[in-house]
């Protein structure tokens, strides 16, 4: 990795709008049981990560469907 810090953006999405969005300095995250719930979260729902750059900004997301 060419970047002076390491993060990643994380996009909670459903039905095509953004339920939650958070930048994180790990490549990893977990969306807590509690969290679905405040987000009032039911059924299929995708993950999108995407790498940020200092130079070029948000990258290319990755996209994961989750059917519970």
């Amino acid at each position: 990795m060419a970047e002076d810090t390491e993060s990643y953006t994380v996009r909670v999405l459903q039905d095509g709008g953004v339920i939650r969005e958070e930048t994180v300095t790990a490549p990893s995250w977990m969306y807590s049981d509690a969290d679905r719930l405040a987000d009032g979260m039911a059924g299929p729902f995708e993950i999108a990560v995407a790498q940020n750059s200092a130079r070029y900004g948000i990258g290319v997301f990755a996209n994961l469907t989750v059917d519970p």
